[in-house]
């Protein structure tokens, strides 16, 4: 079994694809592995994006609360290699407006943001994943921000499609808050798709 130092080099040679062992040696150093239980907040509403997670067998739900103190779910967090950062179509935030909550026991790779900018200025691969992330994530957001307008048979469709690793994870109450349509018709669509 790998203990933790092992995890963080794999990860940073394997998944972001880093060759350089100075840099590497590096990201090491200067990263925690961190374990938390389910149903554990990683990040609250308002904290500072000071230090980046990224996922590691993780599954995380980001939620905000509207005027009302309403709860609703924004995104689901759950790729290796994905950090827990918030977005909207035009820029990453620098103070939280999401709180992230795990569904699972989770793994993640930590690491102080500024640190991770400095290190990507001098390796072109870690510089190129990070932009590539913020990239994916903004992309996601708009996917998400489009589905908001589906009927509600296609947001069963793309949740399905696109979240069917956490469907183990995550409660009927949950799917139907993040698609936006209440639990009788989100087990109504799928009841009807299981028995197509």
């Amino acid at each position: 079994m790998k203990n933790h130092e092992d995890l963080i080099e794999d990860f940073y040679r394997n998944v972001i694809g880093i060759k350089d062992s100075v840099i590497v040696n590096e990201l090491i150093n200067q990263s925690e592995y961190i374990s938390m239980p389910k149903k554990r907040t990683i990040i609250n509403i308002g904290d500072s994006y000071n230090k980046i997670y990224f996922c590691h067998d993780a599954c995380v739900k980001a939620t905000y609360f509207n005027y009302n103190g309403d709860k609703f779910i924004e995104k689901y967090i759950f790729n290796t290699g994905e950090p827990l950062i918030e977005e909207n179509a035009k820029s990453i935030k620098k103070v939280s407006t999401l709180e992230y909550e795990t569904i699972k026991s989770s793994h993640f790779i930590m690491i102080n943001h500024n640190i991770l900018n400095e290190l990507s200025l001098l390796d072109s691969n870690l510089k190129n994943y990070y932009i590539d992330t913020l990239l994916r994530s903004i992309n996601q957001y708009r996917l998400i921000a489009k589905m908001r307008n589906y009927s509600a048979t296609k947001k069963v469709e793309f949740f399905n499609k696109n979240y069917f690793h956490i469907i183990p994870y995550t409660s009927y109450e949950d799917v139907a808050n993040f698609l936006g349509i209440n639990i009788a018709t989100y087990i109504k669509i799928k009841n009807c798709n299981y028995n197509l």
